[in-house]
């Protein structure tokens, strides 16, 4: 492929062609999320799970309830940082399916579908080889894994796309097109907030690409009007903005400079899949060479700042030179990309203008990073990254990206499934004997001990009596006696007593601290993934008992 003078104008009515694109799109976007379609809940599946069942018992007031998710219960209204549109989706679902993870996640695929479809109907407007855009898309690591889950970002990113796709069919002449963007853009932003990232681009191609930008003003007014309205109603339920409370918890909670540039950066070159192959492609140009001579010493030292804060990341071992490897191929790539969106050209500056502001939402919205939060960024950096790529090396990134979403993704699964093993064998041995089983940790692990009918430790409230179990996820090393407090102020100790161990079959990680690897927060690491570990996952149970005299003399 070779940098296009000019972009051909849409036709008018769809092609054979163009259908056998979207046929063959579907059967890949669907080839990293069917092998997972039984992966159980995970992450914050559980939380979105609750709000569902909370809107089939009372639909106006979505976040009237407490959950223990952070260790104390709290009021889910200033749990979730999030509206509740995905819990208005899921509800009538799990009224017919119950909570089945296979029906769930089958009935989710609609979502990465829709978002594919519609990053092809954009990819059409802004490069002459939109099949490889959006397939790209499609099998990047980051996308395909976020599919798997019943979280709100891959259904906003959804809506968002079909709203953007739908306003630059309106500015070609298609009557109507604007409102059903406006009702999009309105279902993305209730969904999750981060969406209102699509409003200015949905202003911006109105007056870049239409003639008349007034006409398309639906798009624009009806999701503010949405938002407008929800705030409205937190303001009388609760007295309270939601969104500036969501914003606030982020602020006061954001990791430092140096963490937030080096993850987005690991996770961007990583997480497309695609990005080691383009970069390599321009590397061959004198740009290229330029942008990694840069990247490089700059990613050195924002790894050695992150360093402080990571152990796995002191001195410069292997680990330290991967990390400032991945650090340095998404600067020399980010800088690429912002190079070429920097023309005269209509399209590339729309796609520089996403870029950024999607750059910037993932700064705004979430005070750690993760691969789910830059997925706003992975299209327009995927159609300006093919600039300058050939057929071949197209190829080679397609079936890299497709390699790696499989690979991950079954590393995912293997950790979800981790933490439901674990719960079921603790519920075998202690539940069924009538013992008292309470334990820490969030996400799946909670989700099926609580389904059981175990209960999560109360921070504020850990009273404990003899005869107890408690179950804690045991990182390194083993588990050591810990002194509880009785109820009646009795002093107990917690004594290890089993600790259950679920070994992974897969050469891959997520979710690891030890090395780095942070797919779903980079507080537990700076990389959307490493390889090499197969730690399996501890769960150390301690049997609380009364402390032993002390023998005299």
């Amino acid at each position: 492929m070779t940098r296009p003078s000019s972009m051909p104008p849409a036709p008018a009515q769809a092609s054979p062609s163009r259908w056998m694109d979207r046929g063959w799109l579907t059967l890949l976007a669907l080839a990293p999320l069917l092998p997972f379609l039984s992966k159980p809940f995970h992450i914050d599946d559980p939380v979105y799970l609750a709000v569902a069942r909370q809107i089939r018992e009372q639909p106006l007031r979505p976040f009237d309830f407490t959950l223990n998710w952070y260790g104390t219960p709290e009021p889910m209204w200033s749990i979730m940082l999030n509206p509740p549109g995905l819990g208005y989706l899921l509800s009538p679902l799990t009224a017919l399916f119950g909570e089945s993870e296979a029906l769930l996640h089958a009935a989710f695929l609609l979502f990465p579908l829709l978002a594919v479809h519609s990053a092809y109907a954009i990819a059409r407007r802004f490069t002459p080889h939109p099949f490889a855009g959006a397939i790209l898309f499609a099998v990047a690591p980051m996308f395909a894994v976020s599919g798997t889950t019943l979280m709100a970002d891959i259904p906003a990113l959804a809506f968002a796309l079909a709203a953007l796709a739908l306003l630059l069919s309106a500015v070609e002449g298609r009557r109507g097109a604007a409102t059903l963007s406006g009702i999009a853009a309105s279902v993305a932003l209730l969904v999750k907030y981060n969406s209102v990232f699509v409003i200015p681009l949905l202003v911006l191609a109105a007056i870049l690409f239409g003639p008349r930008p007034l006409r398309q003003a639906p798009a624009v007014l009806l999701p503010l009007l949405v938002l407008l309205l929800w705030e409205a109603l937190n303001l009388r339920t609760h007295g309270a903005s939601h969104l500036l409370n969501a914003l606030r918890h982020v602020e006061a909670e954001r990791l430092s400079g140096s963490e937030m540039v080096t993850g987005t950066a690991a996770f961007l070159f990583l997480g497309t899949g695609s990005a080691p192959v383009l970069l390599g492609e321009r590397l061959r140009r004198r740009a290229g060479i330029i942008a990694a001579a840069v990247a490089i010493p700059v990613a050195a030292g924002l790894v050695h700042l992150y360093g402080k804060e990571l152990p796995f990341l002191g001195g410069w071992g292997l680990r330290s030179v991967a990390t400032t490897l991945a650090a340095a191929g998404g600067l020399a790539w980010a800088g690429l990309i912002l190079r070429d969106g920097m023309t005269r050209r209509r399209e590339d500056l729309f796609l520089l203008a996403w870029v950024l502001g999607g750059l910037l939402q993932a700064v705004v919205f979430s005070y750690f990073v993760a691969a789910r939060f830059l997925l706003p960024v992975l299209l327009p950096a995927i159609l300006l990254g093919l600039r300058y790529a050939g057929g071949r090396t197209v190829r080679v990134a397609i079936a890299l990206s497709l390699a790696l979403s499989l690979l991950v993704g079954a590393a995912d699964f293997e950790f979800a499934s981790a933490y439901r093993q674990a719960a079921r064998l603790l519920h075998e041995r202690f539940g069924s004997l009538g013992q008292r089983l309470l334990f820490r940790e969030h996400w799946g692990f909670q989700y099926y001990l609580e389904r059981e009918g175990h209960r999560a430790l109360d921070k504020h409230a850990l009273v404990f009596e003899p005869g107890d179990r408690m179950a804690l996820l045991q990182l390194v090393g083993e588990g050591r006696p810990l002194p509880v407090a009785g109820r009646s102020g009795e002093r107990l100790l917690a004594v290890p007593d089993d600790l259950i161990e679920i070994p992974s079959r897969v050469p891959a990680t997520v979710m690891r601290r030890r090395t780095g690897a942070g797919f779903y927060s980079s507080i537990w690491g700076p990389l959307p993934f490493s390889w090499g570990d197969r730690d399996a996952v501890r769960i150390q149970v301690y049997r609380i008992g009364i402390v032993p005299p002390v023998p005299e003399g």
